[in-house]
């Protein structure tokens, strides 16, 4: 048992491995203990939240499956506290550690978890099967059959974990780029209102990271078909040509620029904010914008202080 656990966790983790299954109390032992990286022995409650968690479901399950060998495990939102990749290879994990006598139900709006789910599915349709308990009548008996992951289910499905991106049937094209996730956030937000009138027919929606931008454009074409879905992510100031070309055949384009702060804040930017608000002489005071806006090295930082010069300068 303890190398299938030790193996299980190394493919979660890649760089954390599984010491001991010593369990005793907190005065005998610290527990099991792990190797991460250069650090040696760390005990169980020093790991990470995602780790903690996969590793007591794992283990849970581990435990359980010799003597509930024909059983059915009901998990709820095993998710927490894991990033979109991290979900799936949990999902996949637990997915073949449960013998072949019981099932795994499992309840969840995750992205990685319904990503990992549909491809399980559509591998293994005799053994993988989602269930829709929107229009159930539980106050009484209720018949519950699988039902086909089809448009109507992921829009259903995916309202709460994404929000506004189920609702996105109509564009022509969805374009997924870094920031807070929904089309609420600030690249996005940005990247609305500066296409809009050009492309009409193109939505622009935040992800979050850019690890979470592959997981997202995965999950947006099952719910958008039809429409092409592409993935847009920063500069950033270590990836090399090839790399970007990469990214490029899996549908993720780059901007040529760093973030889109250095678009919106470039210098010709600057000067017709100067001679829009009518800052005289126009020339000197985006000259200091300039200046203020390249002594701070972190540029998502600048946009505040470039508000408040302007606003000191007497404009709104």
């Amino acid at each position: 048992m303890f190398a299938e656990i030790q193996d299980a966790m190394r493919r979660l983790f890649s760089d954390l491995t599984l010491n001991n299954l010593v369990i005793a109390s907190k005065i005998e032992s610290k527990g099991p203990t792990f190797d991460k990286g250069t650090s040696r022995n760390l005990p169980y409650k020093n790991l990470s939240g995602g780790e903690k968690a996969a590793f007591d479901l794992l283990f849970d399950i581990f435990l359980k499956r010799v003597e509930y060998d024909n059983t059915v495990f009901c998990i709820d939102e095993p998710e927490a506290h894991m990033n979109p990749r991290l979900q799936g290879k949990l999902l996949e994990e637990l997915f073949h550690l449960v013998n072949h006598e019981s099932q795994l139900w499992i309840a969840t709006h995750a992205i990685g978890m319904m990503r990992k789910a549909l491809q399980l599915h559509e591998k293994l349709k005799d053994q993988v099967v989602f269930l829709d308990f929107t229009d159930g009548d539980f106050d009484g008996a209720e018949v519950i059959k699988p039902t086909t992951p089809n448009r109507r289910f992921w829009e259903q499905t995916h309202e709460i974990a994404l929000d506004d991106l189920a609702a996105l049937v109509a564009p022509n094209q969805i374009v997924i780029c870094e920031g807070r996730q929904g089309a609420e956030g600030f690249d996005a937000e940005c990247y609305n209102q500066i296409f809009s009138e050009e492309f009409p027919d193109t939505k622009f929606v935040s992800a979050g990271g850019k690890r979470d931008l592959q997981n997202y454009i995965s999950v947006v074409e099952a719910v958008a078909k039809g429409a092409k879905v592409v993935g847009l992510r920063d500069h950033d100031e270590n990836i090399t040509p090839r790399e970007i070309r990469e990214l490029l055949r899996k549908g993720i384009k780059v901007l040529k620029r760093a973030k889109i702060e250095n678009y919106l804040l470039s210098d010709d930017v600057l000067m017709e904010l100067c001679q829009d608000k009518r800052l005289e002489p126009s020339n000197e005071k985006a000259a200091e914008l300039i200046k203020l806006r390249d002594s701070f090295p972190d540029i998502k930082k600048v946009p505040y202080q470039i508000r408040n010069k302007v606003v000191e300068w007497g404009a709104s």
